[in-house]
C-alpha cells in the first residue's frame, strides 16, 4: 500500500509540473503570437541594466511624482539623448558598422 501512495503522489506532482509548464510549451493548435503590435508601436525588450543606486532611487521618485513607470522615465531619456546625439549615431552609421 505504500508503494500505490508513492506513486500517486508522484502522478499528481507530474500533473502539477505539466499544468505549470503547458504555457511554455508549443502545441499543434495553438494561435501564433503576432510578431508586431497591431498599433504600429514597437515591442519592447527586456535588457538588464547596471545603475547606481542612487540614481535609480531618483528615477523611481521622480516617476512616481509624474505618475509614470521608472521604465518610461529611462526610455524618454534615452529617446531624448538620442534626438539630442543624431548627428553622432548619423556618422556612426556611415562607418559601416
Amino acid at each position: 500500500m505504500a508503494k500505490t501512495g508513492k506513486v500517486n503522489k508522484l502522478e499528481e506532482r507530474e500533473a502539477k509540473r505539466r499544468s505549470a509548464v503547458a504555457g511554455f510549451i508549443d502545441e499543434p493548435g495553438r494561435k501564433p503570437v503576432p510578431a508586431g503590435r497591431s498599433d504600429g508601436r514597437e515591442l519592447k525588450k527586456r535588457y538588464c541594466l547596471a545603475l547606481k543606486p542612487s540614481l535609480y532611487r531618483d528615477i523611481q521618485q521622480l516617476a512616481y511624482v509624474q505618475c509614470k513607470s521608472t521604465s518610461q522615465m529611462i526610455d524618454e531619456l534615452m529617446e531624448k539623448y538620442i534626438r539630442e546625439n543624431a548627428q553622432l549615431l548619423e556618422d556612426f552609421r556611415k562607418l559601416g558598422r
